[in-house]
């Protein structure tokens, strides 16, 4: 086992590296590592906020949500918009012929108004003779 002095202190100063390193346990370097771990703080400040903003998005989605027609929704309204002109067609329809049939019953009340009035110029007089 004949070792040398050069090869025992070459062990030494590489386990006194070793321990030394292991002694400071990963240390933050003061100079190196502050302007990290504060760009490292505002990034953390910053997300907080977009975590705030997202949160805030999505309950106005979910509030957009509540109020949307679902398709359902929209199948039944568009049901009872086709029943409703359905409805309306029927109606124009009878308004038109209610229409025709007040224009023949004003032109007859016309007639039996010029007849009135003819009776009238004959009976009036022969009446008061």
């Amino acid at each position: 086992m004949g070792y040398n002095w050069y090869e025992l202190a070459l062990i030494a100063l590489i386990l006194g590296g070793i321990g030394l390193a292991v002694l400071r346990a990963g240390q933050q370097n003061p100079v190196g590592t502050g302007s990290l771990d504060k760009r490292i703080g505002e990034i953390d400040g910053e997300l907080r906020g977009v975590a705030i903003k997202v949160a805030d998005i999505e309950v106005r989605v979910e509030d957009i949500d509540r109020r949307a027609a679902s398709k359902n929704d929209i199948k039944r309204i568009e049901k009872r918009l086709d029943t409703t002109d359905s409805k309306m067609d029927d109606l124009t329809q009878k308004v038109g012929e209610l229409r025709e049939a007040v224009a023949a019953k004003q032109a007859s009340i016309d007639h039996m108004g010029r007849q009135l009035d003819m009776i009238f110029q004959v009976i009036v007089p022969k009446g008061m003779k």
